[in-house]
């Protein structure tokens, strides 16, 4: 089996200059990292990870937990840690958090991961589950654990904004909100933001028809047709609807057409997140449009950061809001 030995035999150079051309964690000329980098190549070398990591105390293995592995949204996150993840020689598992949270914060800890992205809802591990899994470096898609990690979040309360204020303009004054996961969690800021634009516009807060999902909270197309259902039968003559995300905004689509309504003609739709089917559906979904992808690279980033020198940073991204062809004036 060829070794870093060998490779800095051939190429001329210490197996020290080897080591940092592979961890990129120290300067080495670009003449130099080009021979050594023929040598691997003509040697096809491939590093000890196994070894590396009894060396470094390091495993160069990090996670994120998601709670519905079939949503792009995740994908889209996943894509861009894996891009930085990768530039400094880390993989990245995906862990999904199915009905047994317990059983994924175990299987952490025993992976012994250098960093942990928790980017999805917090409420599925207790603080103590949290702190077993890393003592530090870890990153939240919100502040659920203050001082613990990083966070990196989206700037939803000016995406609802935005929104709030497009379906004022087209004189809708009785709005529901398909939130999917418990209005009590923590650091909801869509759910805050909602009411909060309800309240600044004069406009009924409709308890009734803000309707929550039930665990395990996937939030998926099924979560949305249910919860549409539900809002129907209240009677509460919406003209509008905000969802969660975009997944389950499809699945309140096929149910308002179910009960023979037109959309936007008689129920405006929004969604939220903008994955990859808003612009294609019928009709297209105006929808809140956050940046997925640099979520992921932002949190690799801040566990990069946390890892090297222990600092922890609050990123916050911005959010657009896309009109498309599901909202419309709302009916007389």
């Amino acid at each position: 089996m060829t070794t870093r030995k060998d490779v800095a035999k051939l190429a001329g150079v210490s197996v020290a200059t080897v080591s940092h051309v592979l961890s990129k964690k120290k300067y080495v000329s670009p003449e130099l990292v080009e021979k050594v980098e023929n040598v691997i190549r003509e040697l096809n070398y491939q590093p000890n990870i196994i070894a590396r990591s009894l060396s470094t105390k390091k495993t160069h293995h990090v996670g994120i937990i998601v709670n519905n592995i079939a949503n792009t949204y995740y994908s889209e996150i996943a894509l861009g840690m894996s891009k930085v993840a990768s530039d400094h020689g880390y993989t990245v598992s995906i862990y999904f958090v199915g009905d047994d949270p317990q059983k994924y914060a175990t299987s952490a800890i025993q992976r012994q991961l250098d960093g942990l992205f928790i980017a999805t809802n917090g409420e599925f591990f207790t603080t103590e589950q949290m702190k077993k899994m890393l003592s530090a470096n870890m990153v939240f898609v919100n502040s659920v654990m203050p001082g613990v990690g990083s966070t990196v979040s989206f700037d939803y309360g000016n995406g609802v904004e935005k929104m709030m204020n497009h379906l004022v303009e087209l004189n809708h004054q009785r709005i529901g909100f398909l939130c999917g996961i418990p209005k009590s969690t923590p650091n909801f800021l869509r759910y805050k933001s909602f009411i909060r634009l309800l309240q600044k516009h004069q406009l009924p807060v409709l308890e009734e028809c803000i309707i929550e999902s039930e665990a395990p909270y996937r939030t998926d197309q099924n979560d949305g047709y249910i919860a549409m259902k539900k809002l129907l039968k209240t009677n509460s003559r919406i003209t509008a609807v905000f969802c969660l995300n975009d997944p389950m905004a499809l699945g309140a689509m096929k149910a308002i057409r179910e009960e023979g309504l037109r959309i936007p003609q008689d129920i405006s739709v929004v969604g939220c997140d903008d994955q990859f089917f808003a612009s294609c559906i019928e009709p297209a979904l105006t929808t809140l449009s956050v940046p997925k992808e640099e979520m992921g690279r932002q949190a690799m980033i801040q566990l990069l950061k946390q890892m090297d020198t222990g600092e922890k940073d609050d990123i916050i991204l911005g959010v657009d809001f896309i009109v498309r062809d599901s909202t419309g004036p709302a009916p007389n």
